[in-house]
């Protein structure tokens, strides 16, 4: 599309007026880098995604990424080899769980009226893994717990007994 088009038909501030409606900061981002597509089949698609999640949402006020936070900054770092303090890994825990909701949440749509947002939902990864990793290591107060470690079990206890 023509940037005078684009321009002319005000699609930066109907971006904006999407964007406010996101209730994830991710999502907004999203919204932002939206383009139009010259291409009918793209269209289509994208029409009947928004059509699928406009019904859901008619249907269940659940759907939603409820206590997902953007934690891409501390997946960078972690990607890097960088250490997440405590309160950064209770985020990733709260957004696995969140994905983990909506994942099951999209996978028992009726396969019929949903079948974009069911096939979205079983390509979302699961991290039960990662959820008990985490839920052994760091309280919901975020403490560093004795079972993070064997060696921090094991400092723990030799202070207790000193002590």
């Amino acid at each position: 599309m023509h940037e005078k088009s684009i321009l002319t038909l005000e699609y930066p501030k109907i971006l904006e007026k999407v964007a406010r409606e996101a209730a994830f900061s991710a999502s907004k981002a999203l919204v932002l880098e939206l383009q139009p597509t010259p291409n009918l089949e793209e269209a289509r698609r994208r029409l009947a995604y928004t059509t699928e999640a406009y019904q859901l949402l008619e249907l269940q006020a659940n759907a939603s990424v409820q206590g997902a936070r953007d934690i891409r900054p501390s997946l960078s770092r972690a990607a890097r080899e960088g250490v997440l303090h405590p309160s950064e890994l209770l985020e990733v825990l709260a957004t696995i769980r969140s994905s983990m909701h909506i994942a099951r949440l999209l996978e028992k749509l009726d396969a019929e009226k949903f079948p974009l947002l069911r096939a979205l939902g079983t390509a979302i990864p699961q991290r039960p893994q990662i959820v008990r990793r985490i839920e052994e290591t760091i309280s919901d107060e975020g403490e560093v717990l004795d079972t993070a470690s064997p060696a921090l079990r094991k400092l723990r206890f030799d202070i207790r007994g000193a002590n």
